[in-house]
């Protein structure tokens, strides 16, 4: 179907179209003791690890696959509601061209190809502002700006200018108010924001702490704080791919991240470092987290290679 064009704003009405193809399974993993692939660590045990050996609670996956435009490469997305209706849509992207094209989630995993919206610039780096249904997403260009988006509240248009390598990175769990850094490629200093409102507040730049895997930029972000002098960064090859949220509700965050075909989402305690849950996929892109079905769990959503979208919906195993 064509696109409709648009811009962000509440008002606007899911259109009403068919569903996709869609594939739908599932797959189980257990809290047990596992070994990590040797980009992220080695599975030793070491009590600075920090939150004590309580039980961890497994996590299930039930996994949907949406097929996105096949006319570009979609090499970004970001999970908002520009609807207003309350579910969790998508804005897919690319980074070349200043279109945005939306998704409209059905609230189960699936979405139907909706408005297509002209963006303010090429969006070099997006990021979900607290929740994707009631807050916002912020988009930075090529220049470093950052501006605000939501869905009530479109940027003012700036000139489109060629984006730089950049992203940004929640300094703390998904889902959380933690400030924001703005990573670009090449820079030895990161610029960080708090969110206030509809607007964000610039709280200084800090000097990059490059870490050597995934678990190590996990371990420094857990112990960030803003009189921290040092920002941990992932390797650009990892970072679209990596994040930390409390995946199962037991007050601590987890590790999540894509490696070669899998996701994992591990628990780093005192005890060792625990699988919590395990999905297959395809080569990955890009990795956000947001509770798309409303059970209380965040979601793992994935763009692969093959622009597809991947959902894996997150239940309790027990």
């Amino acid at each position: 179907m064509a696109a409709q064009e648009g811009q962000l704003s509440s008002a606007l009405p899911p259109p009403a179209v068919a569903l996709p193809d869609v594939s739908m399974r599932s797959t189980f993993d257990s809290a047990t003791p596992t070994s990590l692939p040797s980009s992220i660590g080695a599975d030793t045990p070491d009590a600075d690890r920090g939150r004590g050996d309580v039980g961890t609670v497994a996590l299930v996956f039930s996994q949907t696959r949406t097929p996105l435009v096949d006319f570009v490469r979609i090499d970004d997305f970001v999970p908002c509601d520009f609807n207003g209706d309350g579910v969790v849509d998508i804005l897919a992207l690319n980074r070349r061209i200043s279109d945005g094209f939306g998704y409209v989630g059905a609230g189960n995993g699936l979405f139907v190809e909706g408005p297509s919206f002209d963006l303010p610039f090429w969006p070099a780096a997006t990021i979900v502002l607290g929740s994707a249904v009631d807050n916002g997403i912020v988009l930075a260009n090529a220049e470093s700006a950052v501006s605000f988006l939501s869905p009530a509240l479109f940027a003012a248009s700036v000139q489109p200018a060629r984006p730089a390598s950049m992203s940004l990175m929640r300094l703390g769990a998904e889902g959380t108010a933690a400030p924001l850094a703005l990573i670009v490629e090449g820079r030895d200093r990161v610029q960080v924001f708090a969110a206030e409102g509809a607007s964000l507040a610039p709280l200084g730049e800090y000097a990059v702490s490059l870490a050597t895997d995934a678990l190590d930029w996990f371990r420094q972000l857990r112990e960030w704080s803003p009189g921290t002098a040092t920002i941990p960064v992932l390797p650009e090859s990892g970072r679209a791919l990596s994040a930390a949220a409390d995946m199962n509700n037991d007050g601590d965050a987890e590790l999540v991240y894509c490696e070669g075909e899998e996701l994992h989402v591990m628990r780093d305690s005192a005890g060792g470092v625990l699988s919590v849950a395990t999905a297959q996929l395809a080569a990955a892109v890009a990795l956000r987290l947001v509770d798309i079905d409303k059970n209380g769990y965040l979601d793992a959503v994935v763009l692969l290679k093959t622009n597809v979208l991947e959902v894996c919906l997150a239940f309790p195993a027990n």
